[in-house]
């Protein structure tokens, strides 16, 4: 019941910041039922703002969670640090079935979500809270049995609950001076802390997590699991299954409700067996056939199956029965009935008690957390001695400690059940004298010491008080002293790095606390302002004092990271499905890493109750494992930055958080949050890490599916710029100029964070290495000679590896390369011809293996359209030069282009046989004119032929000239004398 009230609990945040926390968010959804967050409204679903509007102070004891719910105990050693997430998703569900149970009235629906936003909002701060903590401590909060057996787990204990303190005493508000001060309403109290009012759903407290028969989510009671791992699945739950197995049953409810449902168990198989023992009537053992025998009762219990014995007398083998016992009726009357009835009521009392016990966690959250307990229980102890002022006054109010206000606040329970349920009798006189002789029954049940029989109320009130603190004890056996000084100077124990410390079981050890730095370090992250400390002399634990610096009374931590973020993780607890996604889409888009806001769609309510930050993961697993962890929003737990650390130690969650593990909300993250740990000059290791990010860097832990993307980009592929054509057996060609695009689209992701890979390479060879390509991008294919190619893309996004995303093939044949031209008549280059000869324009046109192919050629001759094939007659030539130019053209537009030259020169045969033609053709018309010409030429073929050309066969040829210059235009058709004298000149010249 008070566990951790001299040594605190695992609280990350001491109880005072989580309120403060809370606040900004319980304030923003109660002025218009939205919280603000970046700046953005976001609505909360009506009837938690109602809840929050109507029941505040429901919320607030929730926000003390686990610290104090349903018990300081039970919380701490199950629900902290085990699978926190089950336990806060268990709440959630279960308050929002109550939503609809008529069992609860229209107020305690209010209250009972109420206080379960607040619980979840306590595992909001502490996420932030721990890890920041942990990395002072050089560790996390180790398991209660660990602290009293282990020195090292103890030194990490004493740290956390140093810091913790520290950070508790500069936060707004807190008061952590001891010294005396006049408040407001009049009074004078050793603490100014403004009060804290909490409220408890006691009834649905106990419906959902301390009656027995309600399933727990870990431990759970008939899921054939041996959760606790001692060989036997499902021992001690309720009815006929195994008993207890080892220590602990299954579900563990902490050691205070348990040692109740332990008890209740024994009551009830001794309340059986009186049962049987009574409805049994025994013989007479004077009756020969009578027998004493040791007889059997099996029952369920609330541990299980249990068996007792009780003595009888058998008849045996009688043929006409036995002699009844002549005294058993008056003790089946009395002393049964009587042990019966208290059996009965005992266990009355203890049911009564635990369907209460939710005032426990109230009154030790009130005892514990509440600065107005405090002075509650110091005017209520002390108010008889006098005014505020007095001395006497004053000594006895500074006083009162912690258990002090623990067992005030108690107190009511106390006198109300606890008595009742340690089995105070409720019988005076006869009956209470009947009942001394079950008292042996009861010293083998509970002791001696324990036996409610043997004790007067007063005793069994005395006895819960001892319970409380032999709790404290077991649990931590630290120097209450000592614990309490760290609690109260925080301060000064930051600056101390060795101290020799009594802890309890472990005796007197060396303990090392903090490393030099450490202090100053701390003041850094948390922002403290200049001069925040003041000198103040302090009593030490055993004795002595020493000056301390400690906060000044106006000391107020700044800008701390670990506080922003657990205000912004409140708020967000109070959201459903639909607002988180809708805040998750604000932030990716206004950062551009989504196309649309309305494209997030991680987030669904849960049958039965809406999503919650603090439960749903991805996949549907619940992603918080235990809030005491490290980093625990991540799947590894990094970075950690202290000392070697126990590799045992949990360190982050089930890896599906989804603002952190999702490929699409990453981002979002590192908007929604502040990173700490990436300042070198806080953690100088941080420069050995690769650091991705400066603000949460992935440090290898990798994304998960999501989702709201749920496939992987579309790719196009554009070509353009250029020629291209596509053959009848579907090869595609490009031509010069062409370029090929290749562009990737998300549905969900800007095109920014698109990864785009391409590789061209010639078909039949290796590929190459993929490479980075810009998307939209064009591929460079000017540089590349012809052939045929094949491009491969593919592309990724966050949540799409580009490295197996699918490959997107294009074939195509690149074609920069006319028509290859063969030009076989004229040929070759520059031939000459007589001027009687006659040969045809022919020509081949070849676009290659890998060519688009021939969509076009032509040709002329001296400027004029020719064909191939086409006849030439050099008798209609001119003398001299003359050229036929062949065009080609492919599919692409490559166009290539020869020309082939040839010469007309006459010879004295070629000009005799071009005079018989022309006379012939009648160009010549004058039979003198072709007879003389003919015989001159005659003459000079004569001439030519003998080797006589100069000067006889020149003379000749000159005469020949001389008649043609003569009959041109009389005997000679004109066009033809003037072709006839070119030859002619031609001749003569070049003879």
């Amino acid at each position: 019941m008070a566990t951790a009230l001299t040594a605190p609990p695992a609280e990350a945040f001491k109880p005072y910041t989580h309120i403060s926390t809370a606040q900004p968010a319980l304030a923003d959804v109660q002025d218009d039922g939205q919280v603000t967050i970046g700046g953005r409204e976001y609505a909360v679903r009506p009837a938690v703002v109602q809840a929050l509007r109507d029941w505040p102070t429901y919320y607030q004891a929730g926000v003390i969670g686990p610290d104090g719910f349903p018990d300081l105990t039970f919380g701490q050693s199950t629900i902290h640090p085990d699978e926190t997430g089950k336990w806060i998703g268990h709440l959630m569900t279960e308050s929002w079935a109550a939503q609809s149970d008529p069992a609860y009235n229209v107020a305690e629906r209010g209250q009972i979500l109420a206080f379960t936003y607040g619980f979840a909002t306590h595992a909001a701060g502490d996420m932030w809270a721990h890890t920041f903590v942990n990395d002072f401590a050089h560790g996390i909060f180790p398991a209660v049995g660990d602290i009293v057996t282990d020195v090292d787990k103890a030194e990490i204990a004493l740290r956390h609950i140093i810091v913790e303190g520290y950070i508790g005493d500069a936060t707004s508000g807190y008061d952590g001076n001891p010294d005396r001060t006049l408040l407001a309403d009049g009074d004078v109290s050793s603490d100014s802390t403004p009060a804290i009012a909490f409220d408890a759903p006691n009834r649905w407290i106990y419906d959902v997590l301390v009656d027995p028969d309600t399933p727990l989510p870990v431990g759970r009671c008939g899921d054939g699991l041996d959760d606790d791992q001692d060989g036997e699945p499902d021992d001690g739950c309720p009815g006929g299954g195994p008993f207890t197995v080892g220590d602990k049953p299954e579900p563990v409810r902490g050691p205070l409700i348990d040692y109740f449902l332990d008890l209740r168990s024994d009551l009830q198989i001794q309340k059986a067996v009186r049962q049987a023992d009574r409805s049994y009537d025994d013989c007479a053992l004077i009756d020969p056939d009578c027998y004493a025998r040791t007889a059997t009762v099996t029952i369920g219990t609330v541990r299980g199956q249990r068996s007792g014995t009780y003595q009888r007398n058998e008849c045996i083998g009688a043929t006409i029965g036995c002699l009844p016992d002549p005294f058993e009726a008056g003790d089946d009357l009395i002393f049964q009935n009587i042990v019966i009835a208290y059996l009965n009521a005992w266990i009355d009392d203890i049911d009564a008690g635990l369907e209460e016990w939710g005032r426990v966690g109230l009154g030790s959250t009130r005892a514990l957390f509440d600065a107005q307990a405090l002075r509650n229980t110091q005017n209520d102890e002390c108010e008889h001695l006098g005014s505020e002022g007095s001395l006497p006054r004053a000594n006895c109010e500074d006083a009162i400690g912690a258990t002090d206000v623990l067992l005030h606040e108690l107190d009511p329970f106390i006198n109300e059940h606890m008595i009742s349920m340690l089995g105070a009798p409720d019988v005076v006189g006869e009956a209470r004298s009947i009942l001394q002789s079950f008292s042996a029954i009861l010293d083998d049940i509970l002791g001696p010491a324990l036996n409610p029989l043997r004790m007067v109320t007063a005793e069994i009130k005395e006895l819960a008080k001892e319970i409380v603190i032999e709790e404290i004890n077991k649990a931590f056996g630290v120097d209450v002293e000592v614990l309490a000084s760290f609690l109260k100077h925080p301060s000064y124990w930051l600056d101390v790095e060795q101290v020799s410390l009594d802890l309890g079981p472990l005796g007197t050890q060396q303990v090392d606390l903090f490393e030099p730095g450490d202090h100053a370090r701390l003041d850094a992250l948390m922002g403290m302002p200049a001069d925040h400390h003041t000198d103040r002399t302090i009593e030490l634990p055993g004795g002595g004092t020493a000056t301390s610096s400690e906060l000044s009374d106006s000391a107020v931590f700044g800008d701390l990271a670990i506080f922003d973020n657990s205000v912004t993780t409140a708020k967000m607890v109070l959201l459903d499905a639909s607002a988180l996604n809708e805040l998750a889409g604000d932030e990716l888009a206004e950062a551009g890493v989504v196309r649309s806001a309305s494209s997030i769609t991680t987030y669904a309510d849960a049958p039965g109750r809406p999503a919650n930050v603090m439960v749903d993961g991805l996949g549907g697993v619940n992603w918080l494992s235990t809030i005491d962890g490290d980093h625990v929003w991540r799947a590894d737990g990094l970075p950690r930055f202290g000392p070697e650390e126990d590799p045992d130690d949990p360190h982050g969650g089930a890896g599906t958080f989804p603002l952190w593990e999702s490929c699409v909300l990453r981002p979002a993250f590192r908007r929604l949050f502040e990173d700490w740990e990436t300042n070198p000059a806080w953690w100088p290791k941080l420069e050995q890490l690769e650091i991705d990010d400066p603000n949460f860097p992935a440090l290898g832990d990798g994304t998960s599916a999501d989702p709201s993307d749920t496939s992987a980009p579309t790719m196009t592929t554009v070509v353009g710029g250029g020629p291209v054509y596509d053959a009848p057996d579907g090869t595609h060609f490009v031509g010069p100029g062409t370029s090929i695009t290749v562009t990737a689209t998300d549905a969900v992701f800007t095109e920014s964070l698109v990864d785009v890979q391409s590789r061209v390479y010639r078909q039949g060879t290796t590929p190459p290495a993929w490479a980075d390509a810009p998307n939209g991008v064009a591929v460079p294919l000017a540089s590349m000679p012809d052939g045929r190619y094949v491009l491969e893309s593919r592309a990724g996004d966050p949540c799409h590896a580009v490295t197996s995303a699918p490959v997107q093939t294009t074939e195509f044949v690149l074609d920069t390369t006319a028509p290859v031209i063969t030009v076989t008549s004229p040929a070759p280059e520059a031939r000459e011809f007589d001027t009687d000869d006659q040969f045809p324009i022919s020509w081949t046109t070849d676009d290659g293996p890998d060519g688009s192919g021939v969509d076009s050629e032509s040709a002329t001759l001296d400027g004029s359209a020719a064909t191939n094939g086409q006849p030439v007659d050099a008798f209609l030539l001119d003398a001299g030069l003359h050229s036929v130019v062949v065009t080609a053209a492919d599919n692409l537009g490559n166009v290539g282009t020869l020309t082939r030259t040839f010469r007309v020169r006459a010879t004295s045969a070629s000009l005799l046989s071009n005079i018989v033609r022309a006379c012939e053709e009648g160009l010549i018309t004058n039979t003198g004119t072709c007879n003389g010409l003919q015989a001159i030429l005659r003459a000079a073929v004569a001439s030519h032929d003998r080797g006589a050309h100069t000067p006889t066969e020149v003379n000749q040829l000159g005469a020949a000239l001389n008649v043609v210059d003569a009959q041109t235009s009389r005997g000679i058709e004109p066009e033809f004398g003037a072709r006839l004298r070119g030859w002619l000149t031609d001749l003569i010249t070049n003879h």
